[in-house]
């Protein structure tokens, strides 16, 4: 991977967490008209908006292969995974403040690096430039 690829990786994951970090706040404004399981709706409505809205401005489609038939396993399960989530991530907003879901968000990375680490065995000390063993 070229330099400028990983600049521009962190700084897509950065602008990332950026805006995820926001979520909580927001969601808890309206949280209070809006059931959880509908604000959970909303939210994927609007990334399809989006995904809409930004595929054409990317090269990524012209380079994406389509989905192999052995796929559709994991595909359905990373969809009701991720909706599952979200909708226990609201409900989560709705019960408490929403300082303490975005702390507990955090710990939302550190189980992505463990899950990552286990099941795919990623290598975290060789992407900050050290040995692992």
């Amino acid at each position: 991977m070229k330099n400028s690829q990983i600049k521009i990786a962190i700084f897509c994951a950065l602008f990332s967490a950026m805006l995820y970090a926001l979520y909580p706040p927001i969601a808890k404004s309206l949280i209070v008209n809006c059931p959880p399981i509908y604000l959970a709706a909303f939210l994927y409505l609007g990334t399809f908006g989006g995904l809409i809205l930004f595929t054409p401005l990317t090269k990524a489609n012209l380079k994406a292969k389509s989905i192999q038939k052995s796929d559709y396993k994991a595909l359905l399960f990373v969809i009701f995974t991720n909706i599952a989530a979200s909708i226990f991530m609201n409900w989560g907003v709705q019960l408490t403040s929403a300082g303490n879901i975005a702390l507990l968000g955090n710990f939302e990375v550190v189980a992505t690096a463990i899950v990552a680490l286990i099941f795919f065995h990623q290598k975290f000390l060789k992407f900050f430039g050290q040995q692992s063993s």
